[in-house]
């Protein structure tokens, strides 16, 4: 091999290293340009003597939390990162047949629906339970299955932040049920992305 060849070899090597560099260095500015804005959505809803099946909706307004005020006109996107449900009170329940540790609901949903102003009559789907024990959904906070519909309805929260959850809890395997009183704490983790520039 000439010296005049392996020459132009190391610099075409040495060119494509550095084009390389350059295009992981634009990937960075391309990254850098941009901020994850995490928000924390913390609902309760309550019902006062409900029966099971049944429905219960808790209302909210991004517009009341500072980290959305700063960033919403330069938010670009965003995404559901965690969606959880726990049942924190359910005073006096009368069951068909067994005790609290038997219950188990055939599906607990939970679906999203912007304030009527903003004239989109969508329910979103956001994530839902099946088969799930109501001692489980007692004892801690459960991370739901996300649906599709739940980073549509993100992608929409920007120019229409106000919006009601509703908790929908199906069957009992062992028949109707009813209480005094239900409260579900829901909690979203909203990661919206923003532009730095």
């Amino acid at each position: 091999m000439s010296k005049g060849f392996f020459f132009v070899r190391t610099a075409l090597l040495a060119g494509a290293t550095l084009m390389s560099m350059l295009i992981a260095s634009c990937d960075s500015i391309i990254d850098a340009s941009s901020i994850n804005v995490p928000i924390e959505v913390n609902i309760s809803g309550d019902a006062v003597n409900p029966s099971i099946p049944s429905s219960d909706d808790a209302c909210t307004d991004l517009t009341t939390q500072s980290a959305f005020n700063d960033n919403v006109a330069r938010i670009r996107g965003g995404r559901v990162s965690d969606l959880t449900l726990r049942i924190t009170d359910l005073t006096n329940p009368v069951f068909t047949s067994g005790t609290l540790s038997t219950q188990v609901f055939s599906r607990v949903t939970l679906t999203l629906r912007f304030d009527q102003q903003y004239g989109d009559a969508r329910v979103y789907t956001l994530g839902e339970f099946t088969n799930v024990s109501l001692a489980d959904l007692m004892s801690q906070p459960r991370s739901l299955v996300l649906h599709s519909d739940a980073n549509d309805a993100i992608g929409k929260m920007t120019s229409q932040p106000k919006f009601c959850v509703t908790v929908s809890y199906g069957s009992l395997a062992s028949g109707p049920a009813s209480a005094d009183y239900i409260r579900a704490a829901l909690a979203m983790t909203l990661t919206f992305e923003a532009r730095t520039l």
